[in-house]
């Protein structure tokens, strides 16, 4: 299964593969859990230095898109 995040914060703009300890800390799959795993620093992103603005994340055929659509083109305009 494929799981991944992609997260726009204020100095880095970043993508990372979720893997199975990740999904197990995040728990059910929701915009919450992922918040607040993301403040725990249970991750390869540190919150606390970077301040995640937004985040984009997938888990198989699981979806929750960004919380805006700026984020969505900053986000874009990095890989472009």
């Amino acid at each position: 299964m494929s799981a991944y995040i992609e997260i726009v914060s204020t100095h880095v703009k970043t993508r990372f593969e979720l893997d199975a300890f990740d999904l197990w800390a995040i728990g059910e799959f929701t915009r919450e859990n992922i918040e607040s795993w993301l403040k725990r620093g249970n991750c390869r992103f540190e919150v606390g230095v970077y301040r995640c603005e937004d985040f984009h994340t997938v888990c198989g055929d699981m979806d929750i898109p960004w919380a805006t659509e700026e984020s969505r083109h900053s986000y874009q305009r990095r890989i472009n």
